[in-house]
Parts: C-alpha cells; structure tokens; sequence
C-alpha cells in the first residue's frame, strides 16, 4: 500500500519545511517576539492547506484524463518523463540553494522581526511550505497512472509522521542531524529514483510504438542518467562543502 519513492519525497520535503519553521520559530523566540509566532504558524497552515487543495485537484484530474483518453500507456510514460524532470529540478535547486538555506532564511527573519514586519515571517513560512507542497504535488501527479489514491494518502502521512517526529527529535536535541549529509543522501536518492523513473518511460514509449522494444536501451538510459546526473550532484555538493563548511543545524 505504500510507495516508498512518494515516501521519501514527502519525508525530504516535509522535514526541510519543519527544519526551516523551527528555526524561525527560535529566532522569535531569541529576540523576544513571541506573539510573531501567529504569523509564522498561520503561514505554513496556510500554505498546507492550499497544497492539499492542489493535490487533490491535480490528482482528480490526471486520473479523469487517464480514463477519457485511453492512452493509459503513453500517459504513463509521459508522466514518468514529467517526473524525472521535476526530481532532475529538485536536485539541481538542491546543489545551488540547500547548503546555504537555513542561512539566507535567518538572514530574512532577524530582519523581519528586527524591523517590526512581522507579515514577512508569514510570506517567509508561506514560501517555504508551498514551495516543498507544489514539488510534492507534481510529483504526486504524476504517479497517479500507476499508483491508487490511498497508496499515495498513506504515503504522504507516513512521511509526514516520519518528519515530524525527526524534526521534534532535532529542535530537543535528541538526535543531532547534520543537514547538509541528510540533503545530500536525499539527493542521490532522488537521482536514483529519476533514473528508474526513466527507464520506466522509455519502456512505456517503446510500447506505444515510439521507441525500439529493445531491453537494452531501457538499461541505458538509466545507467547514463544516474552515472552522468549522479557525478555532477556530487561533485558539485562536495564542492559547496568546502566552500560553506557543515551546514549544520544552526543554534536557534
């Protein structure tokens, strides 16, 4: 019942989201401006609430499409296409903005609570939890041709539980999370699921008579994804390390 790339997503996604609010959440705290935390819990409520709206809306309408074209091979390769340029994107951002984050984002909120603009803190929460639900959603999208609603319900609740409790884990010192190894675990795995994702389209299109049905060229186009994408994320992300140091969980 359960999907374990909707899972992971949902957990990388969810947990950078509640990583980002506690920290705002210490930094009121730190420069004694508790009733500015309304504004940071409606914020993320409020962005939570707009993505579940779109994910069922998104989800609805991609399985009403499947079932009125009858193209239910080709629509399922299109969409595991449409994955792995939404994950290949995921990872990009990753290697140009995770390490520096949590950074940019205290930058921003000592100065909105500095200046007395508490609304900032909603547009900063508002942000960050839309910007992770949007990417969760498309993804999502494009799972329903091969994945049942619930599937993916669960999925995103077991993800999201998982999350919370490692985040609450976190912010009380229990567990120490170095995050710029978490983020770049989640990034390889992310390549690795872009990489199935891709051989599954390349099947899907050779099905439909768009492509040779040759086994080979499935196991190809993965191999050269994972093998091309995978060395340039890891580079690249062991390269910002030397260049910002450990990203680790800043003192709130």
């Amino acid at each position: 019942m359960f999907s374990t790339e909707a899972t992971i997503i949902v957990l990388r996604e969810s947990l950078e989201g509640f990583l980002v609010i506690g920290i705002l959440a210490g930094l009121i705290d730190k420069f004694g401006q508790p009733a500015s935390k309304k504004y940071l819990v409606a914020g993320a409520l409020a962005a939570l609430a707009a993505t579940v709206m779109l994910g069922v809306v998104s989800d609805a309408a991609a399985r009403e499409f499947i079932e009125e074209s009858g193209g239910e091979a080709l629509f399922a390769a299109s969409t595991a296409l449409v994955a792995v340029v939404i994950l290949t994107y995921m990872v990009v951002w990753m290697y140009r903005h995770t390490l520096s984050l949590v950074r940019d984002i205290r930058v921003h909120a000592k100065s909105a609570v500095e200046v007395g603009r508490p609304m900032m803190l909603f547009l900063i929460a508002f942000a960050t939890v839309g910007r992770e639900g949007i990417e969760t959603v498309l993804f999502y999208a494009t799972l329903a041709p091969t994945t049942s609603a619930a599937a993916l319900i669960l999925s995103a609740l077991a993800g999201l539980a998982v999350s919370a409790v490692l985040a609450l884990l976190v912010f009380k010192g229990i567990v120490r999370l170095n995050v710029q190894r978490f983020f770049a675990i989640s990034g390889v795995l992310l390549v690795l699921f872009a990489g199935d994702l891709l051989a599954g389209a390349v099947h899907g299109f050779a099905e439909a008579g768009m492509l040779p049905e040759v086994a080979w060229l499935e196991l190809a186009a993965q191999l050269a994804y994972v093998g091309g994408v995978g060395f340039w994320y890891l580079r690249g992300m062991r390269v910002h390390a030397r260049g910002l140091g450990k990203a680790a969980l800043p003192d709130a």
